[in-house]
């Protein structure tokens, strides 16, 4: 739903190679990169209830108000606290009620 690119943006690594390695179970992620990859997965299929896989790669990489101009992508890259995923899921039901 987000493209290996995406995937590999927010889990801070250069190479979807290793999105792949992820995906095949051949490597394991850090802690903070499992748990920023659960987040931005649990908004990504809040998303998914209303909108298409493009829209939510779209909204992912977009500027977003609720977030002070930053992407959603960036905010939970960034991310230090559980606080930001609750942020950016909140813009996440935003959009989906305009």
């Amino acid at each position: 739903m987000l493209g290996a690119r995406l995937v590999a943006y927010l889990g801070g690594v250069k190479a979807t190679r290793q999105v792949s390695d992820w995906a095949e179970g051949r490597r394991l992620p850090s802690q903070l990169v499992q748990d920023r990859l659960r987040a931005s997965y649990q908004i990504a299929q809040t998303l998914a209830a209303a909108e298409e896989p493009a829209v939510i790669q779209a909204w992912f990489q977009g500027m977003n108000p609720k977030l002070d101009d930053v992407s959603p992508a960036r905010a939970l890259r960034e991310a230090s606290s559980d606080d930001v995923a609750s942020q950016v899921m909140a813009a996440a039901r935003a959009f989906l009620a305009s």
